[in-house]
């Protein structure tokens, strides 16, 4: 899958979960969502919110359970700062290979993958930093 970067920075630092999926085109709203450790290259795993307490993300991570589009943004509207991790969507027709991957990554960036084109077209006019991916 091809990759973009999203290094935009508001007010508050760095992107929010909701301020991502907000910029996802219409595809996302039928979306079907699981939360999943982002791996190192090297194969350390981690999924991390800046919270001090329990959150729903951290407690939906690596469950295998998914969520719709509408109870993800809700949980992202009142979840913590997202460290570490990944977020799959899949459409409702084909629940084997995700159609995007959203890695928060070290709270710096986030990566999205995906070979749908309309999205990374929304995403590269929606955010001011956007990068093309390396890896």
């Amino acid at each position: 899958m091809k990759a973009i970067e999203l290094w935009d920075c508001d007010r508050q630092g760095f992107l929010a979960l909701k301020q991502v999926l907000a910029a996802l085109p219409e595809r996302a709203v039928t979306s079907r969502w699981e939360m999943v450790d982002f791996v190192y290259p090297n194969g350390e795993a981690h999924f991390d919110v800046a919270s001090a307490g329990d959150d729903h993300l951290s407690r939906l991570a690596n469950t295998g359970k998914s969520i719709s589009s509408k109870e993800l943004v809700a949980i992202a509207t009142s979840s913590p700062q997202v460290i570490w991790g990944t977020f799959r969507g899949f459409d409702r027709s084909d629940s084997k290979e995700p159609w995007i991957l959203l890695h928060a990554v070290d709270s710096t960036f986030w990566r999205c993958e995906t070979r749908d084109i309309a999205t990374r077209q929304k995403l590269m006019k929606t955010f001011r930093d956007v990068r093309l991916s390396e890896q």
